[in-house]
């Protein structure tokens, strides 16, 4: 009887350890895609209604769009913590160039998409590569 209550018992704190490292992995990949949207959100959205927001809109329009930027600045404000600290040291620009180059984009298509010249994009591309410690290497 009491050699059963011990196998259970053994068993039940075997299954509730198990549980623990489910829950831990379940809090770490919410951790990366809160993150993750932060991210996007930071470098690949806001970037866009940014430029969308200096074009021809009415007034109207442009008080939408102000109203929808902050919500999203909003809604990311908590996540911002981890994002600063995963692209600390790069200017807003040199992030916006890197996900384009993430995208596949070439320094002629991000310098239309971006306005800049293609001088300047290799001047942000050979900056995020000093940054990142990529000189020098293939």
């Amino acid at each position: 009887m009491e050699t059963t209550l011990e196998v259970r018992a053994t068993t039940a704190e075997e299954r509730v350890r198990a549980l623990e490292g489910m829950l831990e992995q379940a809090r770490a990949e919410i951790r990366q895609a809160k993150s993750q949207l932060a991210s996007n959100v930071t470098s690949w959205v806001i970037p866009i209604l940014e430029r969308l927001r200096s074009s021809d809109l009415s007034e109207e329009q442009r008080l939408m769009l102000i109203t929808a930027m902050n919500t999203l600045r909003d809604i990311v404000q908590p996540f911002q913590q981890s994002l600063s600290t995963r692209f600390s040291g790069l200017t807003p620009r040199e992030v916006e160039v890197a996900n384009l180059v993430k995208m596949g984009l070439t320094s002629r298509d991000i310098a239309k998409q971006l306005g800049l010249t293609k001088r300047a994009v290799e001047f942000h591309r050979d900056s995020l590569r000093r940054k990142l410690g990529l000189k020098g290497k293939g």
